[in-house]
């Protein structure tokens, strides 16, 4: 018997502890089947500036599909455009009310053309691999904001990250 009451207190301090930090664990998770995530953002660290968006839907309870498009364009002693179109899946690793951590695979045609002062033109049309992982913070129930970094494999391996705000859409019966 005590050692149900000691389990009750427990669970009523960590109820208030999560009630004081914006909710209970227990509410609407930050990812759920049926919804529709969009995320808009810069990608940094890679070979030019771009613009991704993506959207998400969640298929399972920790499970979610979606499309990515980045693209962008840079002249800086070197003229480039590019554009990537990508099928992704997710797998969002906790539930919890406003933080989302997620880790996923993607797949899809890019296309990009620089032309280099020093090293002449490159033109490359293929299919790449992504692994991507990152995460997102619900400021609201609908608003928030995101981070993700990855791995692009196709001729060569190149790291991005990505930041950028998130919108989550009501259930889509």
């Amino acid at each position: 018997m005590r050692k149900r009451s000691t389990f009750c207190v427990a669970k009523v301090l960590l109820c208030a502890l999560f009630a004081s930090v914006g909710g209970s664990a227990l509410c609407q998770s930050a990812f759920q089947k049926k919804v529709l995530l969009v995320n808009t953002g810069p990608v940094l660290l890679g070979r030019s500036t771009d613009i991704a968006i993506s959207g998400e839907y969640g298929v399972g309870q920790r499970v979610g599909v979606g499309l990515r498009t980045t693209s962008g364009y840079l002249t800086n002693r070197s003229i480039y455009s590019g554009i990537n179109t990508s099928a992704f899946i997710n797998y969002h690793l906790f539930k919890f009310q406003r933080v989302d951590p997620f880790v996923g695979i993607a797949g899809g045609k890019t296309t990009y053309k620089a032309d280099r002062e020093a090293a002449g033109t490159d033109n490359y049309t293929g299919f790449q691999l992504i692994v991507q992982g990152g995460g997102r913070y619900l400021i609201s129930n609908r608003v928030g904001v995101y981070a993700q970094g990855a791995l692009s494999f196709r001729r060569d391996v190149m790291p991005t990250v990505e930041v950028g705000a998130s919108l989550k859409l009501g259930n889509l019966r």
